[in-house]
């Protein structure tokens, strides 16, 4: 009888065991497959996904500062155009090439490549749009804890002492109001087809590049005093081609220069920063 009890015993331990260990499995999954921005991603969670970066296209280089980055450059109008877009794919990549597996399709000389280049800039056209996906406006407190987390990681100390020819640089927010400049696919078929051939889990596109220059008020314009502001709209889809995240880093400085590389310098490894945290 005492044998019995004790096995009786031993079982129902053990099935607690088992279903105790059944439920953390399932929870463990939950929250593995769940991210801060309230997506799906079902890739591998003990590795970073490969990422292929796509360059911004020339035509959508839009800028009012470029009469005065000129006169303090060698460069004429076009080449300014290709050293921006050529120094913002250069700053983007580094920032994630540290965390992530990243294939610069742009750098890769090889001839079949450069072809799929082209291929990819004209598989795709480019439409203002709501920044967030569908599936991430059905769990809106998720999207609000990123975008808290998202502030509270990128904000700088202020009052900060600024010397002459020193640029201060802060990330800004995107109004509601906003809109960002998102890639749109021509065919689904074509970043499976694409995740085949490079391996890329994801791929992050450049669309647009702005740099605005901005005047408190009217007065401020004939005292030559201003701020500018650099957009970068960005899309990121998966293998799968859907829509992971789209968005516009904004990055603030003030007018203390016109010189190219100040401005390449303080401002680009934000918006790598930027797109790095958007990231799974």
């Amino acid at each position: 009888m005492l044998m019995e009890m004790i096995s009786i015993n031993y079982y129902s331990v053990s099935m607690r065991y088992f279903f105790l260990g059944a439920l953390l499995m399932l929870v463990f999954n939950i929250q593995g497959q769940i991210d801060v921005l309230g997506s799906s991603y079902a890739e591998d969670t003990s590795s970073k996904p490969s990422i292929m970066l796509v360059p911004c296209p020339s035509k959508n280089y839009l800028s009012d500062a470029d009469g005065k980055i000129l006169k303090q450059t060698d460069l004429k109008g076009k080449d300014l155009t290709e050293t921006i877009l050529d120094e913002l794919y250069f700053h983007i990549h580094a920032q994630l090439l540290g965390a992530y597996d990243v294939y610069s399709i742009q750098d890769d000389q090889v001839l079949d490549h450069q072809k799929d280049l082209q291929a990819i800039l004209s598989g795709v056209g480019y439409k203002y749009e709501t920044p967030t996906p569908i599936q991430k406006e059905k769990n809106k407190n998720l999207v609000r804890r990123f975008k808290s987390k998202l502030e509270s990681k990128l904000a700088i100390d202020k009052g900060e002492t600024v010397t002459e020819g020193q640029l201060t640089t802060e990330y800004i927010s995107r109004s509601k109001k906003e809109l960002c400049y998102n890639t749109v696919l021509h065919s689904r078929e074509m970043l499976p087809y694409y995740n085949e051939k490079y391996g890329s889990d994801l791929f992050i596109f450049l669309n647009q590049l702005e740099i605005k220059t901005v005047y408190a008020t009217q007065q401020d314009r004939f005292a030559d005093n201003f701020y500018r502001e650099i957009w970068v709209h960005f899309s990121i889809y998966d293998k799968e081609s859907k829509l992971y995240f789209g968005d516009v880093a904004k990055i603030k400085f003030n007018s203390r220069t016109s010189d190219l590389n100040t401005i390449v310098r303080n401002t680009f490894p934000k918006v790598g920063s930027y797109i790095e945290f958007s990231l799974p």
